[in-house]
């Protein structure tokens, strides 16, 4: 099949969680035989073209917004030069199937001036609606949730990334109940083996990795932090991942670690963002990891620290009781519940051997279930699915 992934962005100039599934998929897409195109916005001014491991990758601009407000315009923008890149391929070899994801609207222009004949079929995989990244009503995701919407009406099939990330977001977008949907976990890229390392000895290092903001809940980790430092003054946190602005422009980690404890915010230590090699050294070193999410419709860095065997500390929202199982391999905690957080972070932290066991079961857990050949059948096998309906 010749198949078409759209994205905002992509490596190596961003690695979110849905970029590095996009990734994945072109890569275990294109080793089965299929003709791969991914379409994807880029910083750079200008368009380029690149093959990489056995895809191949057509950069269109895509300046970022200088204002919040500009973001939607900005996202329509690069939506139209994406469609025309589409057209200009499909033109000289059509397109089975183009998968889109439902944030920042890449297949908008597409879907409002469709393809010419033959039309291939659109499968939107769903990822955190915008909806519940800004439920408080900031106009730009306000606009996203109508512009996602209109997208999900237009594509003939939808794949969530989880059961109860693809429950909201029918709801969200109010899908069509005929509409072919399925859930197809995420998982981890080929190539990397899944091995239990134990934390070093005699340390008690916990580790975050996210973007610095309020969905990924640096601020009720924050808060916790305090309680842990006071039960075990040993603990160190290392905290990975860029800095985001919050209201009026501020920093959030400086707004998350203001009023904290010198004695505590001594123990931080923050890296920003790194390269990959770093990130994993980080996930072997440390001997918990931990992610206090309001939201997560999967949660990749779950699984990035439990292939090293760490157990994970993390709270039951989204798809994060699909991917953590409780009192297995790692200790759910209900959302902004600081105490909560923090109670569960000192037990792992002082129970050396439940961490053990816990990591032990993670590895075994990601080998099981979570494997890239598994992710690609399935999805391999949904698209043959869609274009045989008429």
């Amino acid at each position: 099949m010749h198949i078409a992934l759209l994205s905002y962005f992509f490596s190596p100039e961003c690695y979110y969680g849905i970029i590095r599934y996009i990734e994945d998929l072109a890569s275990g897409l294109s080793s089965k035989g299929h003709h791969i195109d991914v379409i994807a916005g880029s910083r750079k001014a200008s368009t380029a073209t690149v093959s990489r491991d056995g895809y191949t990758i057509h950069y269109v601009p895509n300046n970022k917004a200088s204002s919040k407000y500009l973001c939607s315009l900005e996202y329509l923008k690069t939506s139209i030069r994406m469609r025309n890149k589409l057209e200009h391929i499909h033109r000289y070899h059509p397109f089975e199937i183009v998968e889109f994801h439902n944030t920042a609207f890449p297949a908008l222009w597409t879907l409002t001036r469709k393809l010419k004949s033959p039309r291939p079929k659109f499968i939107m995989r769903v990822s955190t609606p915008s909806a519940i990244i800004a439920p408080d009503g900031i106009v730009p995701f306000r606009a996203g949730t109508v512009f996602e919407t209109y997208q999900a009406h237009r594509a003939d099939a939808c794949i969530g990334n989880s059961h109860e990330n693809l429950k909201i977001c029918t709801n969200t977008y109010r899908l069509p109940m005929h509409m072919p949907k399925r859930v197809i976990l995420h998982s981890l890229p080929r190539g990397i083996s899944s091995r239990h390392i134990p934390g070093p000895f005699g340390r008690k290092d916990i580790l975050f990795v996210g973007r610095i903001e309020e969905r990924k809940g640096f601020d009720v980790l924050a808060k916790a932090w305090p309680i842990v430092v006071a039960a075990i003054p040993s603990a160190t946190l290392t905290v990975i991942g860029e800095d985001q602005a919050w209201r009026g422009g501020r920093s959030f980690l400086a707004y998350s670690l203001e009023g904290m404890p010198s004695n505590a915010k001594s123990k931080i230590r923050y890296l920003g963002f790194v390269s990959d090699d770093q990130r994993d050294h980080h996930y072997q070193q440390c001997n918990l990891f931990v992610a206090p999410s309001r939201y997560e419709s999967f949660g990749l860095v779950l699984l990035e620290a439990m292939r090293y065997g760490k157990p994970v500390v993390s709270c039951y929202v989204g798809g994060v009781p699909e991917v953590v199982s409780h009192l297995k391999t790692g200790l759910l905690v209900p959302p902004d519940n600081p105490s909560e957080l923090a109670r569960a972070m000192i037990k792992l932290l002082n129970n050396e051997q439940l961490s053990l066991q816990m990591g032990i079961s993670a590895v075994q857990d990601v080998i099981s279930r979570f494997k890239l050949d598994r992710c690609v059948q399935e999805t391999e096998a949904f698209y043959q699915y869609v274009t045989a309906i008429s």
